[in-house]
């Protein structure tokens, strides 16, 4: 929860989580929430993401409780639930606006379903949750977008081990554990970058992301969404960039950076222009818009099994060390595996597999061109 539903093919991975066209486990999720409606509308209908007319939305209401505001949310008291709060991605924290539930908001509804699902079960249920825009900010460099991101998992993590200890007094022993899935962007503290405004230390200026009430990311927006009405002016850029990040001494030199990044037509140009006024005022520095191998830690609380993950781990053992926490005849991930091996070896979008390729390729283009699908959003908002 908390991005795109489908991070993968779209019209494929729905069909799945949805238990739909033979998936061989059948419906196996009960609560579904983020974004990603575009994989659920036919390819016709704005926005959508999908290579076919299928109306997985239409087929989906028959089937489950959907919901699409925070407030309908908030109702909602039975499942499976599905929530489709945005057309792609979530917006970071920084930038949500009201039409869309916070990371917090979506966790606590779905404790408290599954919660009171399985009040008489000897099985209990299995919750994931992400905050997959903390790699989004992080591809872009958006130091703002990432400590707005963090600060929003750290308040999610606190509420999640209230609701741990709420769960062991009523005798459920729970295992709560929290890690990446790898590092983005290289991102380094106390660099030593060239400031306006602090000299170097070994340290940062967090009163850069205080003051800032929106992220670079969603600055940028603003900024290319104003191209459409022709070159941007000086005056423009240095009130679009007041508005939004407060950045103290902003220069002409630097905003003229920004008008020619903007000249380019390339968002992504924009993005670096700005993220090269603020980056050195908060005194951190990057090395990639990509993933990298720097080792990422593992939090568990609340169980004695928490031992069991002391130490350094390669990825692949983290769900054969899930997996002990269990009895050995509660899950069955041998048959588990076959059955999902056999269907993914001859399953695609429509049965082809020309089909499937197409789709991850549509998938990988809209990928790169994140920033500008969501331009139009920025200004709508």
């Amino acid at each position: 929860m908390h991005t795109a539903q489908t991070e993968k093919t779209p019209s494929f991975i729905a069909q799945q989580q949805l238990g739909l066209d033979g998936y061989p486990l059948g419906r196996t999720t009960d609560i579904l929430l983020g974004g990603g409606l575009c994989a659920y509308i036919p390819e016709s209908e704005e926005d959508s993401c999908r290579t076919d007319e299928r109306d997985l939305l239409n087929e989906t209401m028959g089937l489950w409780n959907v919901v699409f505001t925070p407030d309908e949310l908030s109702a909602a008291d039975a499942l499976p639930l599905l929530g489709l709060f945005a057309t792609e991605d979530l917006a970071y924290a920084i930038d949500r606006p009201d039409s869309q539930p916070g990371l917090a908001a979506m966790v606590n509804k779905a404790l408290e379903l599954l919660t009171a699902a399985t009040a008489d079960s000897d099985k209990g249920f299995f919750l994931f949750f992400e905050n997959e825009v903390t790699d989004k900010a992080q591809h872009a460099n958006d130091i703002v977008g990432t400590v707005s991101a963090g600060l929003e998992l750290s308040e999610t993590a606190e509420l999640v081990k209230e609701w741990v200890t709420a769960l062991e007094e009523r005798g459920d022993e729970t295992l709560f554990l929290l890690t990446a899935d790898h590092e983005t962007g290289g991102l380094g503290l106390g660099t030593n970058a060239v400031s306006p405004i602090v000299e170097y230390t070994y340290g940062i200026n967090p009163f850069v992301i205080a003051n800032a009430s929106h992220s670079s990311t969603y600055t940028t927006l603003l900024l290319y969404a104003a191209t459409a009405e022709g070159n941007l002016t000086l005056d423009q850029v240095h009130q679009v960039v007041a508005d939004n990040m407060a950045l103290q001494y902003f220069s002409d030199d630097e905003a003229t950076l920004i008008i020619e990044a903007a000249n380019t037509g390339d968002v992504y140009s924009i993005l670096a222009a700005l993220n090269a006024a603020v980056n050195p005022r908060v005194q951190v520095g990057w090395t990639t818009m990509g993933h990298t191998a720097v080792d990422v830690d593992i939090y568990c609380s609340n169980n004695p099994y928490c031992s069991a993950f002391y130490g350094s781990h390669e990825n692949a053992e983290l769900l054969e060390l899930m997996l002990g926490f269990y009895d050995d005849d509660d899950i069955d991930v041998g048959s588990v595996t076959e059955a999902l091996v056999g269907f993914n070896a001859t399953a695609s979008v429509d049965g082809s597999a020309e089909s499937e390729v197409s789709a991850r390729a549509i998938q990988s283009e809209r990928r790169r061109g994140f920033l500008e699908s969501r331009a139009r959003g920025a200004v709508r908002r």
